[in-house]
């Protein structure tokens, strides 16, 4: 009996020293190390399906007759899927408590909007068809993004205030290095012209859906990532504020323990973010067809060339990142002066790239018409597209022709350094605004302003582009730009971490009294 009891006791003890250890490993008063870096690596696998898709080459190749609007059309049907999903993973998230649910469903929806995209070459030869494919495969690739994404609020409620330059470089090494191999598979799959190797049940193996193949694979490996060796449990912390009192010296300041928001420096954060993301909604919606058509590229070199183009900006993006983790940026730029700059960056890659009428050279023209009357026959024979502006675009005549190293520079200066920069600094100083509340339903928000833009906007901005040229999308864009950047600078003293403007507000607050009463602080 006694032996039975002291190894009870000893089991107990046991029992309770790992629940300690447990305990203390996922503290929240230090940072979750562990599910940081399996969340890096889920971005990770999502960025690289992301980055290796190249939907406007095989649309042209599929359907030749699809134009810039339907294209535009697909982007906003993939930001609609992105946006309800955000906001319901917001929503389930803070219910309950938990980030693992809404991002596994996002891997689940990732290998779903795979299967549909290898289908597409296996519908009737039906442009209907065709195009109903492309629609659901965005649609579904939308909504597991906006799913997908609730790893930016694990990231803000597992790290400390202090920790949090670091852990957001980390996570954020994700999409840079994804958009380097992303990239990379593109050009390896590129030496199997279409429609490829035939591998089963009639799908092929080639450039369009290689880069498919692998991101269903790996995003098998994501699920169990997530589903064996990630926490993404909330856990409220305190600031250093709200640990207790500070000493007379500091203005006698209590933090309490329920932060109220500075709705003002949320609503700068927010349009911040839309700005930056229609700089970027612009380039990647947009810029295909009009990089094509004033290169003159076939859709073989146009997947090559972007390929080129997409490893520039992502190796940018990885020097960037790992300086934020290992150089400590946040002591040489603090984030207000980092998105600052990186709106300026922006500015001056849209300014360098319009198409001003002082430039000598314009669009050139197809030389010949595309007979479109038989070219969807069928969805797997492969039709050219005359090179040049289509006959159909008057203001071709009238737009000038931007040099090709000054526009392919210009694309990685702003997509591979302002891009990165504000982000980073974004996701950090908005998730310091929010302070120590769940954040769940307003890190949905934020990703509303930023892909909810691609509900409405790629249509508009094919629109624009078809009837008028790229010349009225620039200056509107250029116009949003300096009007953030002007609000970023007036209200530069708003845009500070949570804890510090309710240490500054009761300190204000304790000066008034102290004067009211004689007493010196």
């Amino acid at each position: 009996m006694s032996s039975s009891s002291s190894s009870s006791s000893s089991s107990s003890s046991s029992s309770s020293s790992s629940s300690s250890s447990s305990s203390s490993s996922s503290s929240p008063s230090s940072t979750d190390w562990p599910s940081i870096y399996v969340s890096t690596l889920v971005a990770f696998i999502g960025a690289i399906h992301q980055s290796s898709v190249m939907v406007w080459p095989y649309l042209q190749l599929v359907d030749p007759s699809a134009n810039e609007t339907f294209y535009g059309f697909l982007r906003s049907i993939s930001g609609l899927g992105t946006v309800l999903t955000a906001m319901l993973a917001g929503y389930f998230t803070n219910r309950t408590a938990n980030t693992r649910g809404s991002m596994m469903a996002g891997k689940l929806l990732a290998l779903l909007s795979c299967s549909l995209y290898l289908s597409i070459e296996l519908a009737p030869p039906n442009t209907t068809r065709v195009h109903l494919l492309f629609i659901l495969f965005e649609l579904l690739l939308g909504a597991s993004v906006g799913a997908a994404n609730m790893y930016r609020t694990h990231v803000a409620h597992a790290s400390t205030e202090a920790d949090r330059a670091k852990a957001v470089g980390v996570v954020s090494l994700a999409p840079a290095i994804g958009m380097i191999i992303g990239p990379v598979v593109n050009l390896v799959s590129s030496a199997v012209a279409f429609p490829g190797w035939s591998l089963f049940l009639g799908i092929h193996f080639n450039l369009f859906t290689a880069p498919i193949l692998l991101a269903m694979a790996i995003s098998a490996i994501a699920l169990y990532l997530l589903f064996f060796h990630f926490d993404g449990k909330i856990r409220l912390r305190k600031s250093s504020a709200e640990k207790g009192s500070i000493a007379v010296e500091q203005c006698h300041t209590i933090a309490t323990v329920s932060p109220s928001i500075d709705w003002l420096s949320v609503a700068v954060c927010l349009f911040t973010r839309a700005t930056v993301s229609l700089c970027l909604l612009n380039l990647i919606t947009v810029g295909p067809p009009y990089i094509q058509m004033i290169f003159r590229w076939t859709s073989t070199e146009m997947v090559r060339y972007q390929s080129y183009i997409l490893g520039a900006i992502g190796l940018n993006g990885i020097v960037w990142n790992l300086a934020y983790v290992f150089l400590d940026m946040r002591k040489r730029l603090s984030e207000r002066s980092a998105i600052s700059a990186a709106l300026g960056l922006m500015l001056v890659a849209y300014l360098v790239t319009f198409n001003w009428p002082f430039l000598s050279e314009t669009i050139p023209y197809q030389l010949q018409q595309l007979n479109v009357s038989n070219s969807s026959s069928s969805s797997a024979s492969p039709v050219e597209v005359p090179l040049g502006c289509p006959r159909r675009f008057d203001w071709c005549a009238t737009t000038t022709l931007v040099s090709m190293p000054i526009f392919l520079g210009s694309l990685v200066l702003a997509l591979g350094v302002a891009i990165p920069i504000s982000q980073i600094n974004l996701d950090i100083l908005y998730s310091k605004v929010l302070g120590n509340i769940r954040q769940g339903t307003m890190q949905g928000l934020f990703v509303v302003c930023s892909d909810g833009l691609t509900v409405v906007f790629p249509i508009v901005l094919g629109a624009i582009y078809e009837w008028h040229g790229p010349v009225p999308i620039w200056s509107a864009i250029i116009v949003c730009i300096v009007f953030s950047l002007s609000l970023c600078t007036i209200l530069r003293h708003r845009l500070v971490s949570n804890a510090e403007e309710k240490k500054l507000t009761e300190c204000h607050k304790m000066e008034i009294i102290t004067v009211i009463k004689g007493d010196k602080i």
